[in-house]
Parts: structure tokens; C-alpha cells; sequence
């Protein structure tokens, strides 16, 4: 796995330590299906404010990243109120 990752780095130009990188490729991952799930229907009938919803999923998987790799910012800003 680190091979791959250093290879993806190398090919980004992007110095970042695996934690940080695995923790980025997940929340694109989530965002991707997410943004899959809303165009192609799946959510209809179960969400109605859309909007609300991924600006949830969006502010939750932020948080997760920010957890992660142990960065203060927004997200952790609007967790302490």
C-alpha cells in the first residue's frame, strides 16, 4: 500500500504522510458517492431538504479528516462553539 500511495504522491508532486493522504482519498470517495446517490435518484423519498443534507455529509466527513490528522480549522472550530 505505501508503494502506491508514494507513487501517487510522486505523480501529484505532493509531499503529505499517509494518514493524512488515506484520510483525503476517503472523504473524496464519500463526497463522490454521495454526489452519485443525489444525481441518480437514490435518496428521493427519503430526503427532502437535499441541500441541508450534503452540507451535513460534507461538514461530517471534514470533521473526520480533521480528527484524523490532528488539524485545528473550521471544523474544529465549529465543534467547540
Amino acid at each position: 500500500m505505501q508503494a502506491d500511495l508514494q507513487r501517487v504522491r510522486d505523480d501529484l508532486g505532493v509531499d503529505i504522510d499517509d494518514i493524512t493522504f488515506l484520510a483525503g482519498m476517503q472523504v473524496w470517495m464519500s463526497l463522490f458517492g454521495t454526489i452519485t446517490f443525489l444525481l441518480f435518484g437514490q435518496l428521493n423519498n427519503v430526503i427532502t431538504d437535499i441541500d441541508e443534507f450534503f452540507a451535513v455529509v460534507a461538514e461530517a466527513l471534514g470533521r473526520q479528516v480533521f480528527d484524523v490528522t490532528g488539524t485545528t480549522g473550521p471544523a474544529a472550530d465549529v465543534e467547540r462553539g
